[in-house]
């Protein structure tokens, strides 16, 4: 069955769309390590603008002694004592929302070992509120595996950030990770066959079979098997990079361009709980479909 895709003319997270434009300004003003965010008018925050906001703090306090300040109200893993520990101690930060019981942790990765503690993290808090098999936490597990090795492999930035919500209330596990690398269309860049002007058509493209496969590092299969997965879950899978997005939720795609350039990357799965989630099957069946070879050195 064919996705239904929409073109979106405004910008569908005003939020996000706010934060990238006032990240803009600041480095532009200098950069965003010497000047001060006042970020108290956003109201209330997702766990995307969060991992975008995060990273960038991130890349613009790398080797310096403090952390960029910024001015927020009522986020609990932003204040100075939080960010400390993120930020130089690696220490992730589990808090649960007042009213909904939501569940959020926030996490500093840098490589294999602690994208693995993340995701044994995330599995030791949503296996026991909502009631998951462990089959269906292996999936949840490859899949974030997945979406966060992309950060290491291919966006050049030092570390990413991963911002996991467990919501018992709505049967839902969510995964925004994000990073202040090079962006998608860059990478893409590195291989000459996919030398892209536009941001949209680069995301279209990561998110096809094989388009970053590389012998011995993996057949570049990864944002094209999540979107796969959750399509088929009935969740919502985002990709934004550069000034456009491309979302899709079950049998839906959406897509926009011209919008607030987002440094770097952002991937958000927005996994259905209440669904079955077989990772394992639509890897088998999509890992190499007939007609479908690795394409970096072609």
């Amino acid at each position: 069955m064919n996705s239904c895709l929409m073109t979106e003319d405004a910008d569908p997270h005003p939020n996000l769309a706010t934060l990238c434009s006032r990240l803009e300004q600041a480095r532009a003003a200098g950069g965003l390590g010497d000047s001060q965010l006042d970020l108290r008018d956003l109201g209330q925050w997702e766990p995307t603008t969060l991992a975008v906001l995060l990273a960038s703090l991130l890349e613009a306090g790398d080797g310096k002694s403090e952390i960029p300040s910024v001015q927020v109200e009522d986020v609990a893993c932003l204040q100075p004592q939080t960010l400390r520990r993120l930020f130089e101690q690696g220490a992730s930060h589990w808090e649960q929302e007042e009213g909904s019981g939501a569940i959020i942790g926030t996490t500093v990765f840098a490589d294999q070992e602690s994208i693995y503690t993340m995701l044994q993290e995330v599995a030791s808090y949503a296996q026991p509120h909502l009631d998951l098999s462990s089959t269906w936490v292996a999936s949840a597990h490859a899949l974030g595996y997945e979406l966060t090795t992309n950060v290491i492999r291919h966006s050049g930035a030092k570390r990413g950030i991963g911002i996991a919500t467990v919501d018992p209330s709505r049967s839902r596990l969510s995964l925004a990770i994000a990073d202040s690398g090079m962006g998608i269309r860059a990478s893409l860049a590195q291989n000459p066959k996919f030398a892209m002007t536009e941001d949209l058509e680069a995301i279209i493209a990561a998110m096809g079979a094989a388009a970053t496969g590389e012998p011995g590092k993996g057949a570049g299969m990864g944002l094209y098997l999540a979107h796969r997965v959750l399509r088929d879950n009935g969740g919502t899978f985002l990709v934004r990079s550069g000034t456009a997005h491309r979302e899709v939720r079950g049998e839906t795609e959406a897509h926009s361009d011209g919008l607030a350039q987002l440094p770097g990357t952002l991937v958000s799965a927005d996994i259905r709980t209440d669904r079955v989630l077989d990772y394992g099957r639509v890897d088998r069946e999509l890992r190499a479909p007939q007609g479908i070879s690795d394409r970096s050195n072609s």
